[in-house]
């Protein structure tokens, strides 16, 4: 099965965050609203620092990580 692979940018310290794994670009859009409505971690507390980029491909089958320009999904 392929499963994309997100990353949040942190955009105060230009770094990514490390990847999650998730279904699609709506499992992924919603966990980051999660995130950001969550006042007690940095991303919810200053949600103006933090975009969401869809980073990949993980395909468990062969067990290849297939890369990808970032793309921004929202901000």
């Amino acid at each position: 099965m392929k499963v994309n692979m997100y990353s949040v940018m942190d955009l105060k310290a230009e770094v990514f965050t490390k990847p999650i794994f998730l279904q699609n670009d709506a499992t992924a859009l919603r966990a980051f609203m999660s995130m950001v409505n969550d006042t007690e971690n940095a991303i919810g507390r200053f949600p103006e620092d933090y975009v969401l980029y869809r980073i990949g491909e993980w395909n468990d089958i062969v067990g290849c990580v297939k890369g990808c320009d970032p793309v921004s999904l929202c901000n």
